[in-house]
């Protein structure tokens, strides 16, 4: 897990503009920002995107994994659980967010579709 974090500014430039479109209720989240281990995401993934779902196990909170081209979610590794979903968009190389476990998230404009699963695991987060 990243437990360091470069806050300084090179210029990167993160498309927000759908953010408050995805995650569009905050009731309650994981206390303090999270550093993301982002380790299993594909390396053409360049931004986490508000509304990606959000795994743990013992002390590492990961982003979901995703398919090898990046479009849909993979399976949920084993001994992983879900955690909650991104409130913002991140770069993967600054890695520190908002987890939001109890919200409102609009499915038609989040980034991956959520699975029944998902959905089950996270029963404060309402998807519509």
């Amino acid at each position: 897990m990243a437990d360091y974090v470069d806050l300084n500014d090179d210029e990167e430039i993160v498309d927000t503009s759908l953010d408050n479109k995805v995650v569009i209720n905050v009731l309650d989240r994981l206390h303090g920002h999270v550093v993301l281990d982002c380790s299993a995401l594909p390396t053409s993934i360049i931004v986490i995107k508000a509304g990606h779902v959000i795994i743990k196990k013992d002390n590492l909170i990961a982003p979901m994994p995703l398919s090898l081209d990046g479009t849909a979610y993979a399976a949920l590794p084993d001994g992983w659980s879900y955690a909650g979903v991104q409130f913002s968009s991140r770069p993967v190389k600054k890695p520190l967010t908002t987890v939001v476990t109890r919200g409102t998230v609009n499915t038609k404009a989040a980034p991956y579709a959520y699975t029944d699963a998902m959905k089950t695991a996270l029963p404060h987060i309402i998807f519509e």
